[in-house]
């Protein structure tokens, strides 16, 4: 399989996911090569989106990267 990075605007990202749940063909797997499904992976991605909007508006801190590389 083939992989591929999509990189759109924000506008556009209701239509490119509802896109995405159509597709049967499309396997969506986490970086650690775990397979997920497209419902679970949704779900996820939102759920970021939402984390990222809070904590640009300041609502949310989030750890630093450094933070996170740490506890691997």
């Amino acid at each position: 399989m083939s992989e591929l990075l999509v990189k759109l605007p924000e506008d556009q990202l209701p239509f490119f996911l509802a896109l995405l749940e159509r597709l049967q063909f499309v396997e969506i797997e986490q970086i650690n090569g775990q397979k997920i499904s497209k419902e679970q992976f949704l779900q996820e991605f939102e759920k970021s989106l939402r984390d990222a909007k809070l904590h640009l508006s300041g609502k949310v801190k989030l750890p630093k990267i450094e933070a996170v590389l740490d506890e691997l």
